[in-house]
């Protein structure tokens, strides 16, 4: 494989990790607002908490 292809693929994944990383912001606010509208139970918000610990690590 040619060194501008190995760019070239190296600069489609970097743009790749941004773009879901953007995402996944954008899904974390979503849930949050969701969340704050409909005043779920404990244990939902329990939960929610959860997720966000997980993504974050994941991230």
């Amino acid at each position: 494989m040619s060194s501008s292809m190995r760019a070239c693929i190296s600069s489609l994944k970097s743009d790749l990790n941004r773009s879901i990383s953007v995402n996944t912001e954008f899904v974390k606010l979503d849930i949050y607002f969701s969340l704050e509208r409909s005043k779920l139970s404990q244990t939902s918000r329990w939960w929610f908490f959860i997720s966000l610990m997980v993504g974050s690590i994941c991230l």
